[in-house]
């Protein structure tokens, strides 16, 4: 089985690659290395960190941007936290001579800093734009994660680990979000499911009565807000037109990440996609993951 340890922009910029490769191997004996090349905002406390004890980051790529591999309306930004310095190039020539092997940590679809005005972003069925989550059916942001895939494959690493290639839920990812009632988990699915034109054009090719099924959302979801109960069923919530809608968001899905692992492959790289609910429980308490806790949201 393959291992690798998993790090942040801050361990790299703090430590510098050289020295937090070298620990990688022959301190915890672990043959990889995981770098965060494209990240979200961040703060995060480092108890043995030379440079910092908490450090805040900026959101972007820590890696060097060509912005010619981009033809759409979306490019990554290169975080200000990054002062120049290109972390996964430096990661892969630290490598290289100690055989550790190194894989490129991207988040995809989640850039918190875009606004509710860039294209792609996802769309609720109020016509609530949601700044920073981009939505996997738009074409334009199906470009921006191909090009971002071959231009991390063109580094010399071994995998490619796509966090938040997919949907995301009206929960987590805003800075200082807030919901001062519990509406229920169906609510909450509701309330994030994206409407754009993208996803309603989706929609159409599953025989999908899109405008009738975002009314039945917003009816539903009027009523959970005035302290109607939460249903027991997303059916029972908004019809039966749901399932075809959701079948139509899990094609959109698969078919972007297949497309992104074929374009991983032709540079001999190996895609894998991130289970963000695993991490989410273990930073969240500082306690690690566990597996009593988990729970499947409707998706």
């Amino acid at each position: 089985m393959d291992s690798s340890v998993y790090c942040l922009p801050a361990d790299l910029l703090g430590e510098g690659a050289d020295r937090v490769v070298g620990t990688v191997r022959d301190r915890a004996g672990v043959p990889g290395v995981t770098v965060a090349a494209c990240y979200h905002a961040s703060r995060d406390i480092y108890p043995h960190n030379p440079a910092y004890r908490v450090a805040s980051l900026a959101p972007g790529a820590f890696y060097a941007v060509d912005p010619s591999a981009y033809l759409g309306p979306l490019r990554p930004a290169v975080s200000p936290s990054a002062a120049g310095r290109d972390i996964l190039a430096e990661t892969c020539r630290a490598a290289a001579p100690l055989g550790v092997q190194v894989s490129a940590w991207a988040v995809l679809l989640h850039r918190d800093d875009l606004d509710d005005r860039a294209p792609g972003v996802q769309q609720n069925c109020f016509g609530d734009r949601f700044p920073g989550r981009l939505c996997p059916a738009s074409p334009a942001v199906r470009d921006y994660a191909l090009a971002m895939t071959r231009e991390l494959c063109r580094y010399p690493i071994t995998a490619l680990r796509a966090e938040a290639l997919h949907y995301q839920g009206g929960a987590h990812g805003h800075h200082h979000e807030r919901c001062l009632e519990d509406y229920g988990e169906i609510a909450c699915f509701l309330l994030g499911l994206c409407f754009c034109r993208s996803c309603a054009d989706q929609g159409f090719r599953h025989d999908v009565d899109v405008a009738a099924l975002a009314a039945r959302c917003r009816a539903y979801l009027s009523g959970v807000f005035g302290s109607a109960p939460d249903a027991p069923s997303l059916t029972e919530a908004c019809g039966p037109e749901i399932h075809p809608y959701l079948a139509a968001r899990t094609a959109t899905v698969t078919t972007l990440a297949r497309a992104a692992a074929d374009q991983a492959r032709q540079a001999g790289v190996r895609l894998t996609l991130l289970d963000e609910t695993i991490p989410m429980q273990a930073y969240a308490t500082g306690h690690g993951f566990d597996p009593a806790a988990s729970s499947s949201a409707p998706n």
